[in-house]
């Protein structure tokens, strides 16, 4: 075996060569040590930019294991609720936030969905806003990261723009937020934020941004797939429906069908179905179910009353957040209220050879800010499949209906004409 032999092997170690082996003993194995005194002790202070090296070192090191970990959890799930939440659990350990939110971006109604959110560890319920001047929205128009290590003075020399303020009504000092890109396309932004200034620098605003684009493809990949199983629900509802429209013939066993279908999309707790006349120019309750149980139906309104006969007017679905954009719209175009008021409404019109034939609705009374223009597509979607048989439907009993009034109006006729005439009589 061959080995490289130093001329110096066998002499004495010189102070400066002991020093020197001892710093990089120390370099590489830095817990041997950290309470060491000695040489090394020495060597610290009189080589402070090699701690200083060090100490990037193990700072790049610390920050490239994150964005590992945010990698393996990226790839190992396709839930939405679980990768946002394993995300924040590791962001938070890398940048000890007291506030965290990820914001996906509708380019279509060019809206914010704030779906998670958290401050001093409670998280909050998710929440929409249209794209505006605050700080989220910048980040989205500009396409690009924003670090405001002091708010204040941020206020003071550049912009007035604020972040939105969480529900304890504290407003954050640091901000640092990323967007998320596919394609330059922007799909969301995530942001940390903390009650003290100068909280983070721009190595913080790198990595978070280098862990954005990965919550982004994650994040496009768990979109697609639930895009691709909604489509596949949606058409199993379709079918579903369309084999019990060709097993039955009786209007309420297919009114349960589609309510235990579109249960399958929506939460249906609070779910009806009104029908329209428009001979008379009034809708009914044809299927009507709140908190879970069926209700009374048959009840008969004015074209012009409630939310309902809006939607039949205008032929055009109906989307509300909360309970004040429902009273704001009656106190904006009038008629009468309805039922209990809800904190979220969706209703869209059923619709079937240009002939408005009645309106589909979920609606919930705990909960605002549950239903999204995606929502209403997608309810629509169903809408324009069940339309047709309802209509259809409603042909067949109001044909059978009359022949019952023909067969009492020939029975009664018959009954008549049986009757002895009065001459006869006589």
């Amino acid at each position: 075996m061959l080995r490289a032999v130093c001329p110096a092997a066998d002499r004495q170690p010189h102070a400066r060569s002991v020093e020197c082996r001892e710093l990089y003993a120390q370099w590489l194995y830095p817990s041997r040590h950290a309470t060491r005194g000695g040489p090394g002790q020495l060597g610290r202070h009189r080589h402070p930019e090699r701690a200083r090296l060090y100490a990037e070192t193990r700072h790049r090191t610390e920050r490239l294991a994150v964005v590992n970990h945010i990698a393996q959890v990226a790839g190992s799930t396709l839930d939405v609720d679980d990768l946002m939440t394993s995300v924040y659990f590791e962001i938070a350990a890398a940048f000890h936030p007291d506030a965290f939110f990820i914001a996906l971006y509708n380019d279509q109604t060019d809206e914010l969905d704030f779906c998670f959110q958290v401050d001093e560890k409670s998280q909050y319920p998710p929440g929409q806003c249209p794209l505006g001047e605050e700080l989220t929205s910048r980040i989205v128009a500009e396409k690009k990261p924003l670090l405001i290590r002091d708010l204040a003075e941020y206020q003071r020399e550049r912009h007035p723009l604020l972040p939105m303020p969480f529900e304890n009504g504290k407003t954050v000092t640091s901000w640092l937020g990323v967007p998320m890109l596919i394609e330059e396309r922007v799909t969301g932004v995530i942001s940390v934020q903390s009650y003290q200034p100068y909280k983070w620098d721009e190595k913080d605003k790198l990595l978070l941004l280098t862990i954005a684009d990965q919550v982004a493809v994650a994040l496009e990949k768990a979109r697609l797939l639930q895009e691709q199983e909604r489509r596949v629900t949606e058409l199993a509802i379709v079918s579903e429906i369309g084999r019990t429209v060709s097993s039955t013939l009786e209007m309420d066993r297919v009114l349960e069908t589609v309510h235990r279908q579109v249960g399958r999309l929506f939460d249906t707790t609070n779910f009806f179905i009104a029908a329209y006349e428009e001979a008379i120019q009034e809708w009914s309750i044809a299927f009507h179910v709140e908190q879970g149980q069926n209700q009374p139906i048959g009840r008969r309104y004015p074209l012009e009353c409630g939310l309902t006969g809006y939607i039949l007017r205008h032929r055009q679905h109906l989307l509300f957040r909360s309970s004040e954009e429902i009273f704001a719209f009656h106190q904006e175009h009038g008629g009468e209220i309805v039922g209990a008021m809800a904190r979220s409404w969706l209703g869209v019109p059923l619709i079937t050879a240009d002939k408005i034939v009645g309106v589909m609705g979920i609606q919930n009374y705990e909960h605002e800010n549950l239903y999204t223009e995606q929502d209403v597509a997608l309810l629509s979607t169903v809408a324009a499949q069940i339309a047709p048989a309802l209509y259809n439907l409603r042909l067949l009993e109001e044909a059978r209906r009359r022949s019952k009034e023909l067969e009492v109006i020939n029975e009664v006729s018959q009954t008549i004409t049986a009757l002895p005439s009065h001459s006869t009589m006589q």
